[in-house]
């Protein structure tokens, strides 16, 4: 029956983890995986995707995360990605179990907790990698704490984590947070295994640039120097807002979450406990994106945790609602999410292959991409870093500006566009220029050609922005 207790939070896994593919960012993730495959390569190559200039001065490194991408999707497609995903979120349950062996409910609360509180950790991209990084860095830094010979573990982490995802110096900030804790509990801390894992950042295919490009990105953001086109993805991307500004349960989880670690930290008088609680809090709330950070830290810091035997019952009926209410909100699994043109890109590959140049925007241009790509080009995508010489300027035109802003780059005004129906400003000035005409429209976005190169499909609108779309069309005599 103790196993019973087990059966909401494996039942919230399994729906939290079935959430669909959100963006484009793995598809483009997974270009770049079968592109350093074909040139052997760990260095990615930015300008071979689009029309547009590419910055190549920039250090993406996450090849140890892109190749496995695109091998396990071809080897299984996207249920293979998602068998991947569950096996990562039940290693994480298995690492807390391990830490603390339990029948208490304590032990699934706080596991629902971290895993409805993780966000954006849970998408399927290099991500989700970090999320396990974070778990597995908390576990080794919480057992080091009474084993110390297993924190020669910790540079091999930092060492694949360095070439799987640039969240990695967030990661290094825990760990600093974490051994200056001990230095105030007076504990020996763990100051060799840190130092190795903070040289292990060397050990990429850039060597010292990739750490003096974090810097320079750290700096920048502290002093507000950000190019126009940084500070522009900034204010556009929702995964960078700040959370307490973002709709959503995130304030109640962080409130929560702050309250048991400040009540754990101060009864056992634990520096370390409160530091690593108030850093990963901390960061927590200041962008969406690193929603995932702090919740790993939060778990193994306040373990072990036994209930009271007249609480217990006030503790599982806790642990019901996290559990109820995350499956509730889960309410799309699995699939692509409709950010991505499946259906408008399919319709290029065979009426458009002709066409070199594709204009797209910049939520769809990563499935745009990895569908056609090298042969047909994209305008923009989800990357943002090689775009930021015209970032700014791009997402003007986006929210309506002129069509001359395509004018700004050399060569021809593209052939093809592919736009987002919930793009209104978009595709209604496409809609008014002569060198456009809607030729699809399909669930999420609606493909322009140019005059002539493509019969006009346009079917009956099954949405409220598909009918927003056809309304907005010209009449035909």
């Amino acid at each position: 029956m103790k196993r019973l207790i087990w059966l909401p939070f494996l039942i919230l896994l399994a729906a939290r983890l079935a959430q669909p593919v959100l963006d484009g960012d793995l598809f483009w993730q997974m270009a770049y995986g079968r592109d350093l495959l074909e040139r052997h390569s760990l260095i990615p190559d930015h300008t071979l995707y689009s029309w547009t200039p590419s910055q190549t001065d920039f250090v993406y490194c996450s090849w140890l995360a892109e190749i496995p991408l695109f091998l396990l999707y071809q080897l299984g497609g996207l249920t293979l990605l998602f068998a991947t995903r569950y096996a990562i979120g039940i290693l994480i349950a298995l690492l807390a179990i391990r830490y603390e062996p339990s029948d208490d409910v304590a032990l699934p609360t706080l596991l629902s907790l971290s895993l409805v509180a993780s966000g954006s950790g849970l998408a399927l991209k290099p991500e989700m990698f970090s999320w396990l990084a974070f778990n597995l860095l908390a576990f080794l830094l919480f057992r080091a704490r009474t084993n110390p010979k297993i924190a020669c573990w910790l540079p091999v982490l930092f060492l694949l984590w360095a070439n799987t995802h640039g969240v990695v110096f967030f990661g290094l900030m825990m760990l600093a947070a974490f051994v200056f804790g001990q230095v105030l509990h007076k504990e020996k801390p763990l100051l060799l295994p840190a130092a190795l894992s903070f040289l292990s950042l060397l050990a990429t295919p850039y060597g010292w640039v990739y750490p003096a490009q974090k810097l320079a990105e750290f700096h920048q953001m502290l002093t507000g120097t950000q190019t126009e086109g940084d500070r522009a993805a900034y204010m556009y991307l929702v995964a960078h807002q700040p959370t307490w500004q973002v709709p959503g349960h995130y304030r109640e989880y962080f409130v929560v979450m702050l309250a048991i670690a400040l009540t754990i930290a101060f009864k056992r008088r634990d520096p370390v406990v409160l530091c690593v609680n108030l850093a990963g809090a901390l960061l927590y709330l200041t962008y969406l994106r690193a929603t995932y950070y702090w919740p790993p830290f939060f778990l193994f810091s306040v373990l072990p945790i036994k209930t009271p035997p007249n609480l217990r019952a006030y503790l599982f009926t806790i642990y019901l609602f996290l559990c109820v209410r995350g499956v509730y909100e889960q309410r799309v699994w699995f699939g692509i999410a409709p950010a991505s043109p499946v259906a408008e890109t399919e319709f290029i590959a065979q009426n458009l292959s002709q066409a070199e140049r594709i204009l797209t925007d910049y939520d769809g241009g990563g499935y745009v991409l990895w569908r056609l790509s090298p042969h047909q080009k994209v305008m923009v995508d989800s990357r943002s870093f090689p775009y930021r010489s015209f970032l700014k300027d791009y997402f003007d035109f986006e929210n309506g500006g002129p069509i001359s802003f395509l004018d700004r780059f050399k060569g021809p005004r593209p052939e093809v566009a592919v736009i987002a129906l919930k793009h209104q400003p978009m595709w209604r000035t496409l809609l008014r220029s002569p060198d456009y005409e809607a030729v699809f429209m399909g669930p999420s976005a609606v493909v322009f050609a140019r005059p002539g190169l493509a019969r006009p499909q346009i079917d009956k609108p099954a949405s409220p922005l598909q009918e927003q779309f056809v309304r907005a069309l010209p009449k035909r005599d």
